[in-house]
C-alpha cells in the first residue's frame, strides 16, 4: 500500500472518530461535564436531606391518581390522614439519605420528556423540612441497576441518581397506608365474645386458663385467635363500601379486665356464591376506626372460630378394650 493511500485511510478514520464523538455528545445533550460528579443543585438537594429533620413528603405526578402526602406525627407517620406503613416510610427515608448523585447525562431540555423528567411526566417529590421545602423530579429508569434520571425544577441538567427511589415514589395512597387492623395487648383481655352466622359463644379468662361455658377451651384454637388480636393484618382495603350496609355475618367483641369493651371487629362474608376475602370494619382501640378492610378468609376463621372448634375434642371412648 502506498504512503498516499495510507494517509487517506488515516484521515477517513480520524474523521469518523470525530463524527462519532460529536454524535455521542449530542446524544448526551451536548454535555462535556460527565466527570462533574456530585456537583450542582442536585447534589445540594441530597446533601440537605436528613431523615430526622423531614416533616413531610409529597408525591405527585401522572402515575398517581392523587397526590400522596406523608406527614410525620409525634411517634409515627400518616398518609393523607390515614395511618401510614411505617416500614415503607423508613425504607424510603433511608434510600433518600443514601442516594448517590452520578454524572450529568444531559443538559438539553429537549431530552426531558424522553427521560421522563419534564414537569408533565416526572414523579414530583417535595421534601418539607424545618424551614425549607425542596423539590425533585424523578424520571425513567436509567442505565444500570437502581439508577433513575432526575432533575431539579428550573435546571436543564439531568443526572443519574442511584438508589431505590422510583418505585416507592410511584406508590399509590392505598399502597402507603398501613394494613394493620389491630395490635392489642392480649394480656389485658378478660373475655372475647364471638358471633358467627347466628351462633355465638364467650371465651373467658381465669387463673386456670380460657373457658367457654365452664369448659376448658382448646388451647391451640385460642392461641390462633389471640395471635390475630395481637396483629391482625388486612390484605387490602375494601373497594365496595355498600357491603357494610347490611348486618355483619361475624362479630368479635373484646373486653378488658374491668368488663369495658376494648375493641370490636365486624366481618361481612363475600357475596352469595362467591369465595375469597371477607370485608371488615373496627372500632375501639384499633388502628383506624371506621376504615373498610379486606381480610383473608383464613385470618377471619382464626379470629372467629366455630364453637365446635373452640371446645376441645371429646375423649376417645372407642378403644381401650
Amino acid at each position: 500500500m502506498s504512503d498516499r493511500a495510507l494517509k487517506v485511510i488515516v484521515k477517513v478514520l480520524g474523521g469518523l472518530v470525530v463524527l462519532w464523538g460529536i454524535a455521542f455528545l449530542i446524544g448526551r445533550g451536548g454535555s462535556d461535564a460527565g466527570s462533574q460528579e456530585g456537583s450542582g443543585a442536585m447534589a445540594a438537594f441530597f446533601d440537605d436531606i436528613s431523615a430526622g429533620d423531614i416533616r413531610a413528603m409529597v408525591l405527585s405526578g401522572p402515575s398517581l391518581d392523587e397526590p400522596v402526602r406523608l406527614e410525620r406525627l409525634q411517634t409515627d407517620w400518616s398518609v393523607n390522614g390515614h395511618p401510614a406503613d411505617s416500614g415503607f416510610v423508613a425504607r424510603f427515608l433511608s434510600e433518600l439519605e443514601g442516594a448517590e448523585v452520578g454524572d450529568i447525562f444531559s443538559t438539553n431540555s429537549a431530552n426531558h420528556s424522553r427521560m421522563g423528567v419534564s414537569a408533565d411526566s416526572a414523579v414530583v417529590v417535595v421534601i418539607e423540612a424545618a424551614g425549607s421545602t425542596d423539590t425533585l423530579f424523578l424520571g425513567s429508569p436509567g442505565p444500570g441497576f437502581g439508577a433513575v434520571f432526575a432533575r431539579i425544577p428550573g435546571e436543564d441538567e439531568v443526572r443519574l441518581v442511584s438508589g431505590d427511589l422510583r418505585s416507592p415514589a410511584r406508590r399509590t395512597l392505598d399502597q402507603w397506608r398501613s394494613k394493620r387492623i389491630l395490635a392489642l395487648d392480649t394480656a389485658s383481655i378478660q373475655s372475647i365474645e364471638v358471633e358467627r352466622d347466628g351462633e355465638s359463644f364467650e371465651l373467658v379468662r381465669s387463673d386456670a386458663g380460657w373457658s367457654v361455658d365452664g369448659e376448658s377451651a382448646d388451647s391451640a384454637t385460642v392461641a390462633l385467635l389471640l395471635g390475630e388480636l395481637r396483629s391482625l393484618q388486612a390484605s387490602s382495603f375494601a373497594e365496595d363500601q355498600t357491603v357494610f350496609e347490611g348486618d355483619p355475618d361475624r362479630t368479635v367483641l373484646i373486653r378488658g379486665s374491668d368488663g369495658a369493651p376494648i375493641a370490636t371487629v365486624r366481618l361481612w362474608n363475600p357475596p352469595e356464591g362467591a369465595t375469597g376475602n371477607l370485608s371488615a370494619r373496627t372500632e375501639g382501640q384499633v388502628s383506624e376506626a371506621g376504615a373498610g378492610y379486606s381480610v383473608a378468609s383464613w385470618r377471619a376463621d382464626r379470629l372467629t372460630p366455630e364453637r365446635s372448634r373452640i371446645l376441645p375434642p371429646p375423649d376417645d371412648e372407642t378403644g381401650s378394650g
